[in-house]
């Protein structure tokens, strides 16, 4: 004879000889083992939710447990005293109810968003992938795939059942483009560099998505395009003395690019020119004398 002790708040599973023989509940209990191999598993307060064995909802009393089943596509939130304390799939479960009310709350996982609180998402990281969106961030949702809902601001949990999920963070907030060091070809055949900075925002989260691999490097292309081809245009001296002029045509070439990707460009500038060391000296040789012949002139007016 063997005896046994099964605190409170426990229960004890009984096998005799590799079978489930009964549910021990508190107490000592005294176990005869002749000719008969016993084996007890404990059940305790920290173990609200066991997958089922065979014969155990006909030897458990419903005072102890209740048995809940998971069908194919479906997952339960599992609450202990009203506070979370597992997420299951499918199959059959043991909910035991020795130290507490334990509930069960079943869920479709069918469609894309499935009402998970977010109280139980650190439980359910195996069945949801969550999504938290900022107001000036835009959520793009493809669901094997295919394209299938932006989301707003918002918190958001999304069934990985029977499906593959990519989701897409854009920032709609206006952003800053740099093309800098650019070596360039003016009409008069003179070499020199171009920073160009450019600021520019995202207007269809949707579109910018699907339209290009890389927004950055399509938008960094296409200024550099244009830039190239404004001063391809025209000479040094029109370069310098109208770079606001063209950068405002650099805009509406941008932008007839830019908006096929769901982008508004709101400005450009050519914020540097640089040249060849012999053209900056010739360039302010020309400009020191411009000065002394204006001031040659006004002396002689005086």
């Amino acid at each position: 004879m063997n005896a046994t002790i099964v605190n409170d708040g426990q229960r004890a599973l009984l096998y005799k000889n590799g079978v489930l023989a009964r549910v021990l509940g508190p107490g000592r209990h005294r176990l005869w083992t002749y000719f008969a191999e016993l084996r007890t598993e404990v059940i305790h307060e920290l173990m609200p939710v066991t997958p089922i064995v065979p014969g155990l909802d006909e030897l458990v009393s419903a005072q102890d447990a209740s048995i809940l089943e998971v069908a194919e596509g479906q997952l339960a939130l599992v609450s202990k005293r009203g506070l979370p304390v597992q997420v299951v799939g499918p199959g059959e479960w043991v909910l035991w109810q020795i130290d507490g009310e334990v509930t069960a709350d079943v869920i479709d996982r069918g469609p894309l968003r499935i009402p998970v609180p977010t109280r139980f998402w650190p439980l359910a990281a195996a069945f949801i992938r969550t999504v938290v969106v900022q107001p000036w961030v835009r959520a793009v949702v493809l669901d094997n795939g295919r394209a299938v809902d932006v989301f707003e601001q918002g918190a958001y949990a999304l069934s990985t059942y029977d499906r593959t999920l990519e989701v897409s963070l854009l920032d709609l907030r206006e952003q800053e483009l740099q093309v800098g060091g650019q070596e360039m070809l003016t009409a008069d055949k003179v070499s020199l560099r171009l920073n160009v900075m450019c600021k520019y925002s995202i207007v269809d989260a949707a579109l910018a998505v699907a339209s290009t691999t890389d927004l950055h490097d399509a938008l960094y292309g296409e200024v550099q395009l244009a830039a190239r081809n404004a001063v391809a245009g025209v000479s040094v001296d029109a370069l310098i003395e109208q770079r606001v002029t063209l950068a405002a045509e650099m805009v509406d070439a941008v932008q007839a690019r830019a908006q096929t990707w769901g982008v508004r460009v709101a400005r450009l500038d050519i914020k540097d020119v640089v040249l060849p060391g012999e053209m900056k000296a010739l360039l302010n040789q020309a400009v020191s004398y411009t000065h002394l012949r204006a001031h040659e002139t006004g002396r002689n007016l005086v």
